[in-house]
């Protein structure tokens, strides 16, 4: 047995006999907590966090000399707690493929790897998106009769809850492409926004028939096809209203879209902040409305949504933001812990299955 499993296994022997019986029903969580701006503090404590308020198992693939000082704030919940180490790390900045095939002994890699072994239900990281899709193509395969694995991200909006995809996977998509997404929103959907048919949309620049590039055009005759409950093209200002449950588009255009939300909930909060702050008559007002901001700022905030699963492996990956903190990871192996439950890739195995 290679020597990075030792004392992984070791831990395992020693640490599932002492588990709570919730940890015991549950598949933990594997979490790559070298990934993002902030690693390794922030993971640890939100993992241990997720342990002590929800009793979700974890187990931590990283650097153990930079998490065991962290893991020492832990209390009883510390058991449910485990580590594997991986010594080295794939930067945010690198290139994707040559990154996951030059350092397999990276905490991304590793926690793709241990998921394919079978040592948790999930990975989740906030590391480097890229590398992340490269490896769990490469190491977990595609899901049979899956072109391409799409991630998909839930968010709370004003309006209600719905979900972007793809957002970042796939630059450029054919119909085909964007069917196959539509598909795996609806089923993802289900599960996530709890609806027996979710409606599907195509982000377009109108919602009339007939708008848009020709590939656009011939994924809505495509998806209109298969049986879904297709509503047509749908315009930015019902995707902010949450008038559809599955927006789909290629991944470029959804990723701007993306963060275009994050800077826009980012300059009017700032905007707000700075006008309190300019005046009596401005700090009256801001304490006015600071919970009805503060509420809206938690359903565009993306601390308060986790992470975005890449659909379509053969394997539950989730894909946090390189900005995380405690409350996010929290989230992150929350929703990770739910959708491993639910069985979502078996649901999509099934879909998909030739």
């Amino acid at each position: 047995m290679p020597a990075r499993f030792e004392t992984w296994t070791s831990e395992s022997q020693s640490r599932h006999k002492t588990g709570t019986a919730m940890s015991e029903q549950r598949p933990r969580v594997i979490f790559d907590v070298m990934g993002g701006d902030h690693a390794p503090g922030p993971m640890v404590v939100g993992a241990l966090r997720a342990a002590r308020d929800y009793g979700i198992s974890s187990l931590l693939v990283g650097d153990r000399a930079a998490i065991e000082p962290h893991l020492a704030e832990g209390g009883q919940e510390r058991d449910l707690i485990e580590v594997a180490h991986a010594g080295a790390v794939i930067g945010m900045d690198e290139h994707p493929a040559e990154a996951v095939r030059n350092r397999p002994d990276s905490s991304l890699v590793r926690s793709i790897e241990l998921l394919r072994d079978g040592a948790g239900g999930s990975t989740v990281s906030l590391g480097n998106s890229g590398a992340i899709m490269a490896a769990a193509v490469l190491r977990l395969r595609r899901l049979p009769g899956v072109r391409r694995p799409v991630i998909a991200s839930l968010l709370r909006l004003p309006g209600g809850a719905t979900v972007w995809m793809d957002i970042g996977a796939n630059a450029d998509c054919d119909a085909d492409h964007l069917c196959q997404f539509a598909q795996m929103g609806e089923i993802y959907a289900r599960s996530e926004l709890r609806i027996e048919r979710p409606t599907v949309g195509l982000l377009n620049m109108g919602h009339e028939e007939g708008k848009g590039p020709q590939v656009v055009r011939d994924a809505a005759a495509m998806i209109a096809a298969r049986g879904l409950n297709f509503v047509g093209n749908v315009e930015p200002q019902m995707m902010l209203r949450a008038e559809v449950d599955v927006v789909v588009a290629d991944g470029f255009t959804m990723n701007i879209a993306v963060k275009t939300l994050e800077a826009l909930a980012d300059m009017i909060f700032g905007t707000v902040r700075d006008y309190a702050r300019s005046s009596l008559r401005g700090r009256l007002g801001g304490m006015l409305l600071r919970p009805a901001f503060a509420g809206l700022r938690s359903q565009v905030d993306y601390r308060e949504i986790g992470a975005a699963p890449l659909l379509g492996v053969n394997g539950l990956v989730l894909i946090g933001h390189g900005r995380s903190r405690e409350r996010a990871v929290v989230g992150a192996i929350r929703q990770a812990d739910r959708l491993t439950r639910v069985d979502a890739v078996s649901q999509l195995a099934r879909a998909f299955a030739p």
